[in-house]
């Protein structure tokens, strides 16, 4: 352990006020960890161990800080939310209210947004961008240092919230495992570790520089309110002096006499960012706050900050309680170099009209027990520079994004999409999917997130959570009318129309008896006619004008036929339909939603989900066999009732009421699934016939813009498009062994013949792997059906891919020489 200076110590009896406001302001103004060692090493205190304190008091402290965020981009997210806490505290302790009691102080910390700062809901999109911008001053994130590629910048993370009093650093900021804001419920940062998930991201040395003066009206008048700072900083086994020979760093902070955090009197520092369209770092005065400075910080993008910085942060924080106010002071070009942080939801908000498809965001709930979750869906509008375009949004690693008090604390990549259980894969560029966590019980936390707030633990919890989630986008209307009609536009814009290949595919295979009974059995290679749903509806032709929905509904009411559904008593969930006038995110907007729940004879149901889309309300009840509902005879029944209420019904809530009869089981699917669909009832009818369509053909100059990893080598993409379409085939048009074939061995005049047998020759492998894994599971419609693989096996789609790759190589050149043989041969 660090020792601690004395006033007989030479370096320190430099140490007066002056010198300590010199020293803190020449701190602020570096712009590189070089810098700061080198003004640390000329005052003879970098290498003296007397002058650090070990952080949090513990010289065992490397494992604390190093098991944190993976992520820069999360480590500087949690900063910003520790500043928004602070300036939920400064007034919630401004208005005279004790943070700890729970009677008085706010709920949340979209409670206290709306109590201490009139934002309606904690929700930042009922604010205009003037508003947001105003609020945003009270915190800021500052970029510094150098530009450029493979540039480290230095982020400097300012707040006017409560501050601290020099004495009370090393229990709050340069504290560990303290607990201290534990029983506040309206801050997120309750897992006291001081944010020192940014600390390994921070250059060589890992420095990061703290400044703070308390709040005035929060100190007694008989007290002085000094600035304190500190630098905290790695240091290396080689580097400390101990009888015990150490193996790991430890982290310190800089002190002076006693142990004690640097302090000074001063009225004002020049620490905040000037307010212009170029600003300028530490040209404004404060008078207090706090300000942080991460020297070098290691980012994977160093480009503008309010561009893909900016991108970058705002999935990490979906819905902040404030704003944040960006500035960008390292001499980029533009009209201006500020800009708004305000989250996620806020951007998809302000460009729902450019970017986002009519209907979208739904709001959806999934209730696990005592957990709650709200689930919005955002689907954006397809463009040509798609990938570019879900880029201002989020990453490939954020497709289903799972937030707690407006923060993200882990989720799912965009492959959730892409799973079989969900069949999403044609939308994976388009979708942003929220899951707001507030709901969740305390005991159910533990068993979801852990404290690093990046990553997810490995439950059952997490196992059923994501299963319902699964079965909500595989069974979500408006994404199903989606992809029928995004494919729909990629069949238009084909050189080739659907029904002419699919009649030069009939005649390949007609002519051919093994293809043909290969194909045939059970399928036929006709398009499929047009039937209605089960509710009746036809997609083709609907004219009708987009849905309006209400923001407060009038009605709520079970459909007819569900008033008395019979169910199969051996399913294990169960849809009942409601019609309602409602707007598609009735019950998951942030401000003022719908709230429903359900109550059956034997008390509250525990699991449920709920969804909507265009008047349309699907109640889906999940339950074992067996259960604590009773045994389930044939005859017997089961009464339930829905209460829906909401800001405009709270007198007169809607009520209704249905009963679910038992009836005879369901046999299993020759497929081996449930017994029956999952929502008890036949399902849509089967197609009639196949349509098999022409493969998309990817060239070189659109990989980048398509939703596949296309380049040289791979062949060919597979992914499910729903049932009307069976499965969808990508083609590369620039495989490099194509391109080899075309360039030294395709005769002359027969380049286009070659394509055709490239593509012709991977789509109809791909679809004998289909026809193969239909046989082995003994289902008759296997090119019309989104398969299961076996566990342990790799998706259907991901085995036809690895194959297509693999017969890219030789299939061109095979056929040519096998055409050649002869008898004799």
């Amino acid at each position: 352990m660090s020792s601690t200076p004395d006033d007989t110590t030479t370096p320190a009896s430099q140490f007066t006020e002056d010198t300590l406001k010199m020293l803190c302001l020449q701190l602020a103004q570096a712009d590189s960890e070089r810098e700061v060692i080198d003004l640390l090493t000329d005052l003879g205190v970098w290498d003296d161990e007397q002058f650090w304190r070990d952080y949090g008091d513990d010289e065992g402290n490397f494992s604390d800080v190093g098991n944190q965020q993976s992520s820069a981009f999360d480590a500087l997210a949690e900063k910003l939310v520790n500043a928004s806490d602070a300036v939920l505290l400064w007034a919630a302790k401004a208005a005279g209210i004790n943070p700890e009691d729970r009677t008085n102080a706010p709920s949340s910390p979209k409670d206290a947004s709306e109590r201490f700062f009139g934002i309606e809901g904690g929700d930042l999109t009922t604010l205009s961008s003037e508003e947001r911008s105003k609020l945003a001053r009270r915190i800021a994130l500052v970029a510094s240092g150098e530009k450029g590629r493979g540039a480290t910048p230095c982020y400097s993370i300012i707040d006017r919230g409560e501050a601290q009093h020099p004495d009370d650093f090393p229990k709050t900021f340069l504290s560990l495992n303290g607990g201290n804001k534990l029983r506040i419920p309206f801050v997120s940062g309750k897992f006291n570790m001081g944010g020192t998930g940014a600390l390994p991201f921070c250059g060589e040395k890992n420095v990061q520089l703290i400044i703070s003066r308390r709040a005035p009206e929060l100190v007694d008048d008989t007290e002085t309110n000094p600035w304190g700072f500190t630098v905290v900083r790695r240091f290396d086994p080689s580097e400390i002096e101990s009888d015990t020979p150490t193996r790991n760093p430890v982290y310190r902070y800089f002190v002076v006499k006693g142990g004690e955090v640097p302090r000074f009197v001063a009225d004002e520092l020049s620490l905040a960012p000037s307010d212009e369209s170029h600003p300028r770092q530490c040209a404004a005065p404060m008078s207090h706050g706090t300000f942080i400075k991460l020297y070098d910080y290691q980012t994977p993008s160093s480009t503008n900050l309010i561009l893909d910085p900016h991108y970058r942060l705002a999935p990490r924080l979906p819905a902040p309680a404030l704003p944040v106010r960006l500035y960008e002071t390292r001499g980029f070009s533009g009209n201006t170099l500020q800009a708004t942080l305000a989250g996620l939801e806020v951007r998809l908000h302000d460009d729902r009209n450019q970017n986002i498809e009519p209907g979208f965001p739904t709001g959806s709930t999934i209730t696990i027990g005592e957990s709650s979750f709200g689930v919005r869906v955002f689907a954006l509008k397809n463009s040509p520079n798609r990938n570019r375009n879900v880029e201002k949004y989020r990453q490939a690693d954020d497709g289903v994004i799972l937030t707690l008090n407006g923060q993200t604390h882990g989720g799912f990549d965009e492959r959730f999409f892409t799973r079989q259980n969900v069949g999403m894969g044609l939308l994976k560029d388009s979708l942003v999917v929220l899951v707001d966590c507030d709901g969740m019980a305390a005991d159910d936390r533990q068993k979801l997130f852990m404290n690093s707030r990046d990553r997810l633990r490995e439950t059952d919890f997490r196992d059923e959570l994501e299963r319902r989630l699964e079965r909500l986008l595989a069974n979500h209307d408006g994404l199903d009318d989606l992809r029928e009609r995004r494919q729909e536009e990629e069949l238009q814009q084909s050189i080739e129309e659907d029904g002419v290949v699919t009649n030069a595919l009939a005649d390949l295979i007609g002519e051919s008896p093994s293809l043909a009974s290969v194909f045939t059995s059970g399928e036929t290679l006709d398009s499929p006619d047009e039937e209605p749903d089960e509710d009746g509806k036809n997609d083709e032709g609907d004219d009708s004008p987009p849905y309006e929905g209400r923001r407060f509904p009038t009605k709520f009411d079970v459909v007819e036929r569900h008033e008395h559904r019979l169910v199969p008593k051996n399913v294990t969930q169960y849809s009942i339909q409601f019609e309602t006038d409602a707007v598609n995110d009735y019950f998951e907007r942030d401000a003022k939603p719908g709230r429903l729940t359900l109550a059956s004879d034997d008390g509250p149901v525990p699991d449920y989900d709920v969804s909507l889309w265009n008047g349309t309300a699907y109640v889906t009840i999940e339950s074992d066999v067996g259960s604590r509902e009773g045994p389930r005879t044939v005859g017997s029944t089961r009464s339930f009732e829905v209460t829906v209420t909401d800001a405009a019904n709270a007198a007169d809530p809607f009520v209704e009421r249905f009963v679910v009869e038992w009836g005879e089981p369901r046999e299993s699917s020759p497929s081996g699934g449930e017994s029956g669909d999952e929502n008890g009832s036949s399902g849509p009818s089967s197609p009639k016939g196949l349509s098999i369509p022409e493969p998309v053909v990817v060239s070189e100059d659109e990989w980048e813009s398509s939703q596949f990893p296309f380049d040289e080598n791979e062949a060919m993409f597979v992914v499910w498009g729903g049932k009307k379409h069976g499965y969808r085939f990508y083609v590369n048009g620039d495989n490099r062994h194509l391109v080899r074939y075309l360039d030294n061995e395709s005769e002359a005049g027969q380049a286009e013949v070659d394509r055709a047998r490239f593509k012709y020759g991977l789509q109809l492998m791909g679809l004998a792997t289909l026809c193969d894994l239909a046989e082995r599971q003994g289902v008759n419609d296997g090119l019309a059906q989104n398969f299961q693989t076996p566990d342990g096996e790799p998706d259907i789609e991901d085995q036809i891919n690895d194959q297509a790759r693999s017969l890219a190589r030789v299939l061109l050149p095979t056929i040519a020489q096998l055409s050649k043989l002869d008898g004799e041969q």
